[in-house]
C-alpha cells in the first residue's frame, strides 16, 4: 500500500486519491444506512473508473454489500482529537500542600458568601 504496509483485506481500510493517507472516514451505505469508520491507507481507485473510494473487504462486509459490486455511499471525515490528561493540583488531595498555598495569601472561608 502507499503507506508502506502490507494490505490486509480484514482491516477497515480504504484507498482514495482525494483524502490524505491516515485520514479517518465514516462511510455510510445509502441503501441500508449501515456505516463503518475506515482509515485511508492507499491510493486508488484508478481515476478513469470515476469512483472516489475503494473499501477493503472487511469494510464492505460491515456495509453489507460484499458480492454486489458497487454501492452509493456518503463520506464523512472523522475529526481526530488528541487528548491529554489534566495535571493534578496537589492542594486538592494533600492537606500539607493546601497549607503551603494558604501561606501565599489565600485564606479558607469560614462562612459561605
Amino acid at each position: 500500500m502507499a503507506n508502506g504496509k502490507r494490505f490486509d483485506r480484514r482491516q477497515l481500510t480504504a484507498a482514495s486519491w482525494y483524502f490524505p493517507l491516515g485520514t479517518k472516514l465514516r462511510i455510510e451505505n445509502v441503501s441500508n444506512g449501515k456505516s463503518v469508520v475506515v482509515t485511508v491507507t492507499d491510493r486508488g481507485p484508478n481515476l478513469r473508473l470515476n469512483r472516489i473510494i475503494d473499501l477493503s473487504e472487511a469494510a464492505a462486509g460491515r456495509l453489507d454489500y460484499v458480492g454486489k459490486g458497487l454501492t452509493k455511499v456518503f463520506l464523512y471525515p472523522v475529526p481526530v482529537v488528541d487528548t491529554q490528561s489534566a495535571s493534578l493540583d496537589a492542594g486538592l488531595t494533600d492537606p500539607e500542600a493546601a497549607s503551603e498555598i494558604s501561606e501565599l495569601g489565600t485564606k479558607p472561608m469560614s462562612s459561605p458568601m
